[in-house]
């Protein structure tokens, strides 16, 4: 889609926002390096018998910003078809990882974007099978964002007819998002022309 769709959605400024959440996950980083680094010493000090104190953690904020830093680098790729856009993702999934952070739909739509970069159309669809199930209790965006990159993987695959179905499913959780109505309606156009 051209970059002019990106004005009226409701992520106008995705550039910004990677940058944003990148400088606050660096802050996050810092904090939770130094805190390591005195909860290190200060155990250095006790004696095996001795109660240890708990692990410092990464910032709560720190770990958000990961997750969005990870999403909107996630719709760069697709507007920007841009492989910079892949580290984002990376270090958003590595932020993932290394803090055991729980499975949520932010984090299903980031693996299944990077899937997606990579040709593995039915790994991304699959990352995503848990939060687009009618039996799911997902709502509002996420179940907006997760339905649209399920059409996306199906649209990927030429599957038109099923990339349509998950784009009106996103359509009806948010029927102003600029992303889901072109694909839905490029779809529509391939179904009725070709």
């Amino acid at each position: 889609p051209p970059l002019e769709l990106l004005k009226p959605d409701s992520y106008p400024l995705y550039r910004t926002g990677i940058k944003e959440a990148r400088a606050i996950l660096k802050e996050g980083k810092k904090y939770y390096a130094k805190a390591k680094k005195n909860y290190d010493a200060k155990v250095a000090l006790l004696d095996e018998d001795q109660v240890r104190p708990p692990e410092p953690k990464m910032p709560k904020d720190a770990i958000a910003a990961a997750a969005q830093m990870g999403r909107f680098a996630s719709h760069v790729y697709l507007i920007a078809r841009s492989q910079t856009y892949k580290k984002e993702m990376l270090d958003a999934l590595d932020i993932k990882q290394k803090y055991k952070v729980g499975a949520s739909w932010i984090w299903a739509t980031i693996t299944a974007t990077l899937h997606y970069s990579n040709g593995k159309i039915e790994q991304g669809i699959e990352s995503l099978k848990s939060h687009v199930d009618p039996q799911s209790k997902l709502k509002g965006e996420g179940l907006t964002e997760a339905n649209f990159w399920t059409g996306f993987g199906y649209y990927q695959k030429q599957k038109y007819e099923k990339a349509i179905l998950f784009f009106d499913r996103a359509l009806q959780s948010e029927p102003l998002r600029i992303l889901p109505n072109y694909f839905q309606y490029s779809q529509m156009f391939l179904l009725c022309f070709y």
